[in-house]
């Protein structure tokens, strides 16, 4: 019997299957074809024009981003100088601190201490009152694109004197000294500043500026600045006299000054001892007790 041949252990469905099998044989397998060869492609080679042309647009790429980054940091950055206030024309003396104070202030602006013809501008556009009646024709030049006094600073300085500052200054500020008033809620050194500007002009003795600026002062500080005075002897220079009541005005407005029990010293590294005794200043709540100080 043939070894694959029916036998009784031989179950039907796997007879079945095996002459299925035998039956169908799997037909021989055909080679597969070949696949089609290419040759690869170059890796595109730039040329010498091509990368100069992308380097040069880099560079201007950079130099953008940088001139973007400077500008910014120009308009971020704040002046450590308030602006002038604004001229109103009123007197040589007041000219003169104006332009003092504007110079002052445009050295620090970035865009204008590089530039004559925007520093002009911006000097005129600070004029109001009848000081803008005549700077509104310069103005109208800029906005027609004309730059007036030749965009020269020296130019519009001295048209500006010319029509503001007096032909005899000294008179206009020994007049003036004394018309000038320490404001409420100007510091002393801000009022002290405006008075030698125009004292400085006025022709008066030391003497007499001391006095003025006495007489000037707000009342508080008038007062307190009595008791220095006493104690220590009237200063000998209007410098002096201010630098007191620059003190004293710190003192008046300082809490842990006010609040302490250390008298008040106004010269700290000079050899000092507080006055034995000092004639009571006259009824005030802004007066300060501890204030005498003699400077030996």
């Amino acid at each position: 019997m043939h070894p694959y041949g029916p036998s009784s252990s031989t179950h039907p469905n796997c007879l079945t299957a095996l002459t299925t099998v035998t039956a169908c044989p799997s037909p021989a397998s055909s080679p597969a074809p070949p696949l089609p060869t290419s040759s690869p492609s170059p890796i595109p080679s730039m040329s010498q024009q091509s990368l100069d042309q992308l380097m040069h647009s880099l560079i201007q790429q950079i130099a953008t981003l940088t001139t973007s980054l400077q500008t910014n940091i120009t308009i971020t950055t704040k002046s450590s100088m308030v602006k002038p206030d604004p001229f109103k024309g009123q007197s040589s003396a007041e000219a003169h601190c104006f332009i003092a104070h504007f110079e002052s202030w445009a050295s620090e602006q970035s865009d204008l201490k590089g530039d004559e013809a925007k520093a002009i501008k911006a000097a005129l556009g600070f004029l109001s009152g009848g000081a803008a009646d005549w700077a509104t024709p310069y103005l109208s030049a800029f906005n027609a694109k004309q730059v007036p006094f030749n965009g020269k600073w020296v130019e519009f300085l001295q048209a500006f004197k010319l029509r503001f500052e007096s032909i005899n200054p000294g008179m206009e500020a020994h007049n003036a000294i004394k018309k000038v008033q320490q404001e409420k809620g100007q510091t002393v050194t801000e009022f002290a500043q405006k008075f030698k500007d125009i004292g400085d002009q006025s022709g008066l003795s030391d003497t007499d500026l001391q006095e003025q600026f006495y007489s000037a002062l707000l009342p508080e500080i008038h007062q307190n600045l009595i008791i220095v005075n006493v104690a220590q002897g009237l200063a000998q220079t209007i410098d002096e006299a201010i630098r007191r009541a620059i003190s004293v005005d710190v003192f008046l407005h300082d809490p842990s000054m006010t609040t302490s029990s250390v008298p008040f010293t106004l010269f700290p590294n000079e050899p000092a001892q507080v006055a034995a005794s000092v004639p009571p200043p006259a009824a005030s709540t802004t007066t300060t007790p501890n204030l005498a100080v003699q400077i030996a």
